[in-house]
């Protein structure tokens, strides 16, 4: 889940609730970048995980046979998850909570924010392994261990209407890829080697 404001529901940023500045920056960005406790995190996580997607992406360009920037795409969108709704810091004391409230809107920027940063992975793992099921149950997957984790937290709250929205856009991107994959056929395997032919014998020739 990404960042909410919890401190008795202050705007970090009064002057953007008059004129089109407000409309323009969701509440959840505007959170961050008022939090600069958060900015050092996940600027030093976010680097990490991208130079491990380095040579991550040549071994998944030669594994699923893929151009290696498309995977090195799709390995930094995996890791754009993490870095950005990852907890800082975990509390051992109290009771864990995760909101479960009614039905939440579309147009809300914080459910809209949790579709897109799942959507993008999906889209682009289902162009890379070809595997829709295997990608939007791994990213459910995902979405359902961090907000565990998030409810352990300070700083973060679970709610499961992330979750559902985290799993509304892995849907929406795996089914997105679905029709690109019938007009993208997978680079065919690379042909064996023939094997060199040994040379015939003569038939007096000697062996």
């Amino acid at each position: 889940m990404l960042p909410r404001d919890h401190a008795e529901h202050r705007d970090p940023f009064p002057v953007r609730h008059e004129g089109l500045g407000r409309l323009l920056i969701p509440l959840p960005v505007e959170v961050f970048l008022a939090n600069r406790d958060l900015w050092l995190p996940v600027v030093c996580l976010l680097t990490v995980l991208t130079g491990l997607c380095v040579p991550l992406s040549r071994r998944a360009s030669a594994v699923f046979r893929v151009r290696r920037p498309t995977a090195f795409l799709w390995l930094f969108s995996l890791a754009v998850i993490p870095a950005l709704t990852m907890p800082t810091r975990l509390t051992t004391h109290g009771l864990a909570f995760c909101a479960t409230g009614g039905p939440a809107s579309l147009t809300e920027a914080q459910n809209l924010l949790n579709l897109l940063l799942y959507a993008a992975p999906a889209l682009l793992g289902v162009l890379v392994t070809r595997r829709p099921l295997a990608v939007v149950t791994g990213l459910a997957a995902a979405s359902l261990a961090l907000e565990i984790t998030q409810a352990f937290s300070e700083g973060r709250s679970c709610d499961a209407a992330d979750v559902l929205f985290n799993v509304l856009g892995a849907l929406a991107g795996a089914g997105t890829a679905l029709p690109v994959l019938r007009t993208a056929p997978r680079s065919p395997r690379g042909t064996p080697a023939i094997p060199a032919e040994r040379p015939s014998r003569t038939p007096g020739g000697t062996g």
